[in-house]
Parts: C-alpha cells; sequence; structure tokens
C-alpha cells in the first residue's frame, strides 16, 4: 500500500506529462490557427499537472507523519496542491469551455477568420481567470495540505483527517470541522458540474442553429451532431470520477483508496481522449480569410473545429456514412463552392 501511494501519482503522471508534450510538440507546429493555439494552452496546462504528480509525496512536509518518501515543506506542499487545482482545472477549461465556445462561433461564421478572431482573447483569459481566483482562495484558506494519496491536494484538513471528531487531533490548517469539510467540496464541485452542463447546452444549440440555417452553414447539421458527441464524451471520463469523489465526501462517508483510484484512472483517460480528440478534428491549412469560403483541406476528417465537411480516411467511423453519402456529401460541397461568385 505504500509503494502504490508513492508511485501511482509518478505513474500518472509520467503519463500524462508525455501525452502533454505530443500535444505541446504538435500544437506548437501549427499555432498560427486559432484552435491549436487552445490545444496549446490546454496542452500547457496539463504538461505543469504531469510534472507535480511526478514531483509526488517528496512536496509533502517533512515532518508529516501521514507520508512516505515527504521531504518538503507547507510552501512546497501548498505550491504542489495549488498548481495541480489551476492546472487540471484550467486544462479542463480549455477542453469543454474553449473548444466548446470556439467551435460554436466558428461553424455559424463558416470559419471566417474575420469574424472569429474576437473571441479567442475571450477564451484564454476566461478559461485562467475562475481557477486562478478559486486557487488563490484555497491558499489563502490553508485548505491545500496532504492529501493522503502521495501529494498534496485540496481541500483537505492538516494533520490528515483531524476534522473528524472520532479521531480527536485539533487542526492545524485547513477546515477543522466536518461540516466546512465538506461545504469546501463545492469547489471541485461547482466549476466542474459547470463543465459538464455548458458545453453540452452550448453544442446542442449550436446543433439546432446548424439545422434551421442548414443552407448558409457549410457543416451538415447531423455531422455535427456525430462529432460533438465524440467531443463532449472525453470530459466524462475525468469529471464523473472526480464528482463521485467529491459527493461520497459531502455525503458524510469517508472516501478509500477505490475512489481514488477512480479519480486517477480519469485523468489517464481524459489525458489520452484529449489527445485522441485533438488529433482526430486537426488539420493542416487554416481558417478561412475574410470573405473566402472555408477549403476542402484535411488530413483528418473532424471538422467541427476547422469548417471542413467530414471525408476522408476516417468519414465512415465519424458519422457512419456509406461511402456514396460521402461522396454526396462532397458533391454538395463542390456545388456549393462553383456557385459563389468569384472574386
Amino acid at each position: 500500500m505504500v509503494e502504490v501511494e508513492v508511485w501511482s501519482p509518478r505513474l500518472v503522471g509520467a503519463v500524462v506529462t508525455i501525452i502533454s508534450m505530443i500535444s505541446l510538440c504538435k500544437s506548437l507546429q501549427r499555432r498560427k490557427e486559432i484552435f491549436h493555439r487552445l490545444a496549446l494552452g490546454m496542452g500547457f496546462h496539463g504538461f505543469i499537472f504531469g510534472i507535480c504528480y511526478m514531483v509526488g509525496p517528496a512536496a509533502i512536509p517533512k515532518d508529516d507523519e501521514n507520508a512516505v518518501g515527504n521531504a518538503g515543506t507547507v510552501a512546497t506542499c501548498s505550491a504542489q496542491g495549488f498548481l495541480i487545482y489551476v492546472s487540471l482545472l484550467t486544462a479542463t477549461s480549455y477542453y469543454a469551455l474553449g473548444f466548446s465556445t470556439y467551435s460554436y462561433v466558428g461553424v455559424l461564421n463558416n470559419f471566417d477568420r474575420g469574424k472569429i478572431y474576437w473571441i479567442e482573447k475571450w477564451i484564454h483569459s476566461l478559461v485562467h481567470l475562475f481557477p486562478v481566483v478559486l486557487g488563490l482562495s484555497l491558499l489563502g484558506l490553508g485548505a491545500i495540505n496532504n492529501g493522503g494519496h502521495g501529494y498534496c491536494i485540496p481541500v483537505i484538513s492538516s494533520p490528515l483527517g483531524c476534522n473528524d471528531p472520532d479521531i480527536g487531533v485539533e487542526c492545524e490548517r485547513g477546515p477543522k470541522r466536518q461540516q466546512e469539510y465538506r461545504a469546501m467540496q463545492l469547489f471541485w464541485i461547482i466549476p466542474y458540474s459547470l463543465l459538464i452542463i455548458f458545453p453540452a447546452i452550448i453544442m446542442f444549440i449550436l446543433y439546432l442553429t446548424v439545422k434551421k440555417q442548414q443552407t448558409d452553414i457549410h457543416i451538415k447539421a447531423n455531422v455535427l451532431l456525430l462529432q460533438a458527441f465524440l467531443f463532449l464524451i472525453g470530459e466524462y471520463f475525468l469529471i464523473v470520477p472526480l464528482l463521485t469523489h467529491n459527493v461520497i465526501v459531502i455525503a458524510g462517508a469517508k472516501p478509500n483508496s477505490t475512489s481514488a483510484l477512480f479519480v486517477y484512472i480519469g485523468y489517464f483517460f481524459f489525458n489520452c481522449w484529449t489527445l485522441f480528440a485533438y488529433l482526430y478534428f486537426s488539420r493542416y491549412g487554416s481558417e478561412s480569410k475574410e470573405g473566402e469560403s472555408t477549403q476542402q483541406s484535411s488530413e483528418y476528417s473532424f471538422n467541427i473545429f476547422d469548417g471542413t465537411n467530414a471525408a476522408g480516411e476516417f468519414a465512415q467511423y465519424v458519422h457512419g456514412a456509406s461511402n456514396d453519402e460521402v461522396e454526396d456529401d462532397m458533391q454538395d460541397h463542390k456545388e456549393w463552392e462553383e456557385a459563389q461568385p468569384q472574386t
């Protein structure tokens, strides 16, 4: 059990770091496009998260009796927990909030560069603003401490478990009573609940709008719906285990190593899926210049983030279409382009 606590966060951290580096390298090469710059931000925070997990118990104060391999101080523990919280929430926000908002604006404007650039600065600002504010609040409350699983994280008291009346130990840092401890789980539950609800609503509204205005929008509504499903499912790998863990705490039960293991697995699958989604939603090319139509020039076929219709080697997997249906989509796109006035 001791070895698991020492090495499990480091193993997760190593995997997340490798995945984030792949995402960073690929998005850095294509950073001229908005979608890839958003992916670059997501990859950067995933990289920070991975490094913090690789540090593991070394950041926990060396005088903490509830840890093994700990050699840090309160400052290193607070820094580790702050960065884990902020980087994880920011990376998830880039994926859920950033990508869905960009897709909404981009699709409705057929990815006309002159009409969609304004949204990028707001996405970068908002996905950093509320995680940093919440993280600083947790620092001020002294609620970032040894979580008992090989790293420091909010919302935990120190010494570990001191807010449990059965233990009878006075708390030095963090929530001092069980009621405070449960209430502060909202620092996890509220933002991640919003990150489940918001993108689902945005993509549903986008689908209805595209369906209603199909003649003016390049991408097909049925293609958008299935691509949106594949995009949205990724965040559930992380958020469902995370929220379950925190709901267990609020309900008064004591989270065990099993719930923590599911959170680890959630971290792993979420990062794998974000890389999968990024690669599949990527293309070589750029958003259209102002007044120009988007060209059909993609290496990958998921295109709710670049405005082209799903086609190519992954088309049948994306929307379950037959070859004839794909050819019909391509012919529709070609006829639409030919009908446009030449400049």
